[in-house]
């Protein structure tokens, strides 16, 4: 709901009537009994997301520093004194990823 919310008011629409045409319009694929017009809703929502292609090759991006970020490797530490300890950017890096992606993934898809 917060998704649908969010979209709605960057529309600069009320909440609940953000809520109200999309519950509506989900009922409707749904009660329509056609598994293909759930397929045609589901992929026209799918095609929104070729928007973001779109926007990445039509932003002036200086490649340089980006790509030589995505092929090194941090090494840096950051060293926490009041705990005594350092902890590596890398291992940051997969604890976040951990944490983010395949905890969420293993306490709601694999019950």
């Amino acid at each position: 709901m917060t998704g649908i919310v969010g979209v709605a008011q960057m529309a600069h629409i009320p909440d609940w009537l953000g809520v109200i045409v999309c519950c509506g319009v989900l009922l409707a694929v749904v009660f329509s009994g056609s598994y293909r017009s759930v397929e045609r809703v589901g992929l026209m929502i799918g095609m929104f997301e070729l928007v973001f292609l779109i926007t990445m090759f039509a932003s002036p991006l200086d490649v340089g520093p980006h790509g030589e970020e995505l092929v090194r490797v941090p090494n840096r530490s950051i060293c926490f004194e009041s705990e005594g300890k350092c902890v590596s950017d890398w291992i940051q890096i997969w604890t976040a990823n951990l944490g983010a992606v395949i905890m969420p993934w293993m306490i709601f898809y694999q019950q």
